[in-house]
């Protein structure tokens, strides 16, 4: 029998005393907001986002709603929304250092330099303020600039290297140590483990220094990136060795798949091509054969990746990409359908089973599902439905297989396989490793077909976790 989780009913008791207060004075925004800050914290997100904008009607520029509000919206997975929320809540106080810095946390991916003035004028202000030297940390990492965030982490993680997520159960947690990185490439835990079920302490391997860990009876490694990551994971390993649980995605099998070592061993496997991958220097251009892929370490979702289809193509690129000497070329396979698309297929590997996640076509040649033509084309949400419906008869057998072998060479928990087909029925490879977050699909009637793929890749991270915390 489950024990019931006393913090649960504590929430449930003070969200009808603010009910009772919202009866008796409905204009008073104040008990409104924290109604809805309790709503967010017992799980009803949809409550809480209404509540939220049920104070914005009345009060336009009430900034902690607007950052809380915010918040919520990105962790729901709407980050344009999200956004505007940060940018009028700055609008309306250009010096409330939350606002600023989610606004920053928001826009770092996309607007890096734009993300640092950000985090800057915070600490112009508040020199202590600890969001605003984690952003700087991790964008200077990003960068390459080791020394810089080095001296963020000092600032941004002098309270220690633990942080612990909300847990919005109804039932006693399973404990985890989320074991991350203050510089990046972290898959985000909220993707992976159910706050319904899992009470996630994070730990920030860069800012350990032996403390005690909290009680667990699971750690989760989520560095994810191995291009991106190799320090942190070294941290991780150490820290792994301390545990007497089971750890989930060992940090030494995720180190093995940065871009070029993958190239190297999934080369090998029968029906996989896995394009040739090397790093470069700025200085030292690489030599292979036009047309080719350059990209910086670390980034996804198409930034930091350009197509070069001649020397002058190269150059370009290299003008627009970070300042670093560890950028990676890769050579480009054309994986064009013949009607003229591409096509890039998703699989995740969750405790050595396959499950489809998505597909997505594009008639260009780097193809992502947020810019893709699913939104457009109901023939290719149709030939989706199919190969969520059936992989295995959708692929082809020979390619079925093929992913199988990846599966089985990674050696990782929980992965992801982006790949397209060629003319003979193998997998291309574009990128197999931990970092591919299993996104949900929009609350769309036109994507309805995609729920119940999603949804038993959520039952079967749940099952995985629960049963390696026994």
């Amino acid at each position: 029998m489950l024990t019931s989780w006393p913090a649960f009913h504590a929430r449930e008791a003070v969200l009808r005393d603010l009910e009772q207060a919202i009866r008796k004075t409905p204009e008073a925004l104040d008990t409104r907001f924290y109604y809805a800050s309790f709503l967010r914290d017992h799980g009803r997100f949809d409550d809480a986002l209404a509540m939220f904008e049920s104070v914005l009607a009345v009060a336009p520029a009430h900034v902690e709603t607007l950052v809380a509000y915010g918040v919520l919206l990105a962790r729901r997975g709407r980050r344009l929304d999200a956004r505007t929320a940060f940018e009028r809540a700055v609008a309306a106080d250009g010096e409330h250092n939350g606002a600023v810095a989610n606004l920053a946390n928001l826009v770092a991916l996309d607007e890096p330099e734009r993300a640092a003035a950000l985090y800057r004028a915070v600490l112009a202000r508040d020199g202590n303020f600890a969001p605003a030297h984690r952003g700087l940390c991790s964008l200077n990492a990003a960068r390459g600039d080791i020394g810089a965030a080095a001296v963020h982490r000092a600032a941004g993680y002098a309270a220690g290297p633990f942080g612990r997520r909300a847990y919005t159960g109804e039932t006693m947690p399973v404990n985890v140590v989320a074991l991350v990185s203050t510089d990046g490439g972290n898959i985000p835990l909220d993707a992976l483990l159910d706050e319904r079920v899992f009470l996630v302490h994070e730990l920030y391997v860069e800012a350990y220094r032996d403390e005690a860990l909290p009680p667990h009876e699971l750690m989760v490694n989520a560095i994810a990136d191995a291009d991106r990551a190799s320090e942190a994971l070294v941290c991780a390993s150490a820290i792994a060795q301390d545990t007497e649980h089971n750890v989930v995605n060992a940090p030494h099998a995720v180190a093995a798949t940065g871009r070029i070592a993958n190239a190297e061993r999934l080369a090998r496997l029968d029906d996989v091509v896995a394009p040739a991958a090397r790093t470069f220097a700025r200085d030292a251009l690489p030599a292979e054969a036009f047309p080719l892929i350059v990209r910086a370490p670390g980034l996804h979702m198409g930034r930091g990746m350009i197509r070069a289809d001649d020397p002058q193509g190269l150059t370009a690129a290299l003008r627009a990409l970070p300042q670093r000497d560890d950028l990676i070329a890769i050579a480009y396979v054309d994986t064009r359908s013949p009607d003229g698309a591409w096509r890039k297929y998703r699989v995740l590997a969750i405790d050595g089973v396959l499950y489809p996640l998505h597909l997505a076509i594009a008639h260009r040649w780097d193809v992502h599902y947020f810019s893709s033509e699913m939104f457009d084309r109901a023939d290719y949400r149709l030939e989706e439905e199919r190969f969520l419906a059936n992989p295995r008869l959708t692929l082809g057998t020979r390619a079925w297989d093929a992913l199988g072998r990846v599966r089985d060479e990674l050696g990782l928990d929980y992965a992801g396989i982006d790949f397209a087909l060629d003319g003979e029925g193998r997998i291309v490879i574009f990128e197999a490793n931990a970092a591919m977050t299993p996104l949900r699909p929009d609350d769309d009637a036109r994507f309805a077909y995609r729920r119940a793929a999603s949804e038993a890749v959520g039952a079967a991270l749940e099952q995985m976790f629960r049963r390696r915390s026994t």
